[in-house]
């Protein structure tokens, strides 16, 4: 399972995935672009039209794993049990749920930060991290003004107020 969570770390896009139609409505003028710098976020921006600023800030909230021999379940059943335990705890050091917490902060203060400087500011992340910055930036006093479904390719738009 490290493997195949390495492999997925490293992959982009699939070559024939394409942005939805859904989201060439989406808001893409922003001052400013961020994105993980795991390739499959920065091709999902490029595949928008958007030119991003990459950050490891901003990558997935890091997926604690245990190598089971003989035990054979599909990859997605093994991240969903393995984001179960993290939510319960499990991990350690950089793969902690502590840890993960601790980077959103840093990554909200960013968008921010940034926000008031430039006007606006873009994100394109991967889930868990994105709904860690979403609660930093709720508690900051910023609400959601557009969401789509929850789910790939999905996005969301936040002011001040």
């Amino acid at each position: 399972m490290s493997q195949w969570i390495a492999d997925y770390n490293r992959a982009g896009l699939a070559k024939l995935e394409k942005s939805p139609a859904k989201n060439r409505s989406m808001p893409v003028k922003c001052a400013l672009w961020y994105s993980s710098d795991l390739p499959r976020a920065v091709d999902s921006a490029i595949a928008l039209g958007i030119k991003p600023t990459p950050l490891p800030l901003f990558r997935e909230a890091d997926l604690p794993h245990l190598d089971i021999p003989y035990l054979r379940l599909p990859p997605l059943v093994w991240v969903g049990l393995f984001r179960l335990v993290w939510f319960a705890g499990y991990g350690k050091d950089e793969k902690s749920i502590d840890t993960a917490r601790a980077r959103s902060v840093r990554a909200c203060r960013l968008l921010i930060d940034q926000a008031i400087q430039k006007g606006s500011v873009g994100l394109m992340g991967h889930g868990v991290m994105n709904k860690l910055i979403e609660r930093n930036l709720r508690a900051e006093g910023w609400k959601r003004s557009i969401r789509s479904k929850n789910s790939y390719w999905s996005h969301a738009l936040y002011r001040l107020g």
